[in-house]
């Protein structure tokens, strides 16, 4: 039974006459810092108390379950993975703590906690350091991306990881996967038509493109008003700036409607000519007539 001091060091009491590994182990996982207490008979009859207080089962699901737990991980994230970082204030320590998740696949998406690392002040060559001490056990040369918030130090931090993975892995580089702003735009101007992606030397893509883009100015419009209004956060990318300048220039739509007509006239000539057939002894007089 507990003792009279259990309210503030919780007990466990277990009644096999070997305390039961397994039940050990079951209890440690479920009650670190609560009190329960499980009667478990052997056929024998011959029944031990066992007590364990909260300090003792905390230190069985940590220094015991834990590693193991970990150790089982390790083996299992053999393919590419993804870690997942994030720095909070420790309550009990009163120190900053960063907690790293890795995510694999695994018969699916699998997302499982790695460790934690207590951290002073958070500066991207400490981060560095700290996250690269979590992924020791692990092959860093399947790290395919790093998840994480915003703050400046993070991009510093992420610029310093590419370095050093390139240098380690022959030049490899991490997926840079940026912010979507696709939310912010779908809420406000209610439409989930989105501008197509151009390039400025494949022809046969510019019709569709600047179609697009006509269809969407008026929510691009809408979205960057909504910005000035503060209403949503500034992006800050150069995407954005693009956008905004193209906003302000009154003559934007009229350039936009004369980029149409000079695609729409060259689109049937240069589709015409983007085979392996032998077109080329009517070259002349099509582009006589495109003229």
């Amino acid at each position: 039974m507990p003792s009279a001091d259990s309210a503030n060091n919780p007990v466990l009491c277990l009644t096999p006459a070997v305390p039961d590994i397994v039940h050990l182990n079951a209890w440690s996982l479920r009650s670190p810092a609560q009190y329960h207490c499980s009667s478990v008979e052997r056929p024998s009859g011959n029944l031990e108390d066992v007590l364990l207080r909260a300090q003792k089962i905390a230190y069985v699901a940590r220094f015991g379950l834990g590693e193991f737990i970990k150790r089982e991980l390790i083996h299992t994230v053999t393919g590419p993975y993804v870690i997942m970082f994030d720095e909070s204030l420790n309550q009990t320590t009163k120190t900053k703590q960063l907690d790293v998740h890795v995510r694999f696949w695994n018969n699916g998406i699998k997302s499982r906690y790695l460790g934690s690392q207590f951290v002073g002040h958070g500066t991207a060559l400490g981060l560095l350091k700290h996250v690269k001490k979590s992924l020791d056990q692990l092959d860093n040369s399947r790290l395919m991306s790093v998840s994480m918030d915003g703050p400046n130090v993070n991009f510093k931090f992420f610029e310093l990881l590419q370095l050093d993975h390139a240098e380690n892995y022959g030049g490899a580089q991490l997926v840079s996967v940026g912010s979507s702003r696709r939310e912010d735009y779908v809420r406000v101007t209610k439409s989930t038509v989105f501008p197509q992606p151009f390039c400025g030397h494949r022809w046969l893509e510019n019709l569709p493109v600047i179609e697009r883009a006509l269809a969407v100015w008026p929510s691009l419009n809408l979205y960057l008003d909504a910005v000035h209004r503060k209403e949503l956060p500034n992006p800050k990318t150069a995407s954005f700036d693009t956008i905004e300048a193209a906003h302000n220039d009154p003559l934007t739509i009229a350039k936009m409607h004369f980029f149409m007509t000079v695609a729409r006239t060259f689109d049937p000539f240069t589709r015409k000519y983007q085979t392996n057939k032998p077109v080329m002894p009517f070259f002349g007089k099509d582009l006589a007539e495109l003229n």
